[in-house]
C-alpha cells in the first residue's frame, strides 16, 4: 500500500474460514489468487469487498510506519458497509 491508496478490512461471518486462511497465509494462493477464495466485489473506488460479511469498512491510507519486520498502516474509514439484515422485533421477557 501507498500513501493515498484505498483499502478495505472486512470482519469475516461465520462460514468464512477458507477466505482467512487464503490470506493468512494457510492455503497454496497467494498474491491476487486469493480473492479466489469467497464472493468479492469492487466499490465505486475499485476497492475490494467480500460479501457475507459482518462489516466491510473502505478505507484510505493516512500513514505509514515501519515497524521490525512489518509495516503498520493506519487508515482513515470512508464508508462501513453493514449486512442488511432486519432487526428481531422486541420480545417481552417474563419472569
Amino acid at each position: 500500500l501507498t500513501s493515498g491508496a484505498h483499502f478495505s478490512v472486512n470482519l469475516l461471518a461465520a462460514g468464512q474460514q477458507e477466505v482467512a486462511e487464503a490470506f493468512g497465509g494457510q492455503r497454496v494462493a497467494k498474491g491476487v489468487a486469493r480473492f479466489a477464495f469467497g464472493g468479492w466485489y469492487r466499490s465505486e473506488n475499485e476497492v475490494p469487498l467480500l460479501s457475507g460479511v459482518n462489516a466491510a469498512f473502505e478505507c484510505q491510507v493516512a500513514e505509514l510506519h515501519d515497524f521490525a519486520t512489518h509495516h503498520v498502516v493506519i487508515g482513515a474509514i470512508h464508508d462501513v458497509r453493514l449486512p442488511d439484515v432486519s432487526a428481531p422485533a422486541p420480545q417481552r421477557i417474563e419472569g
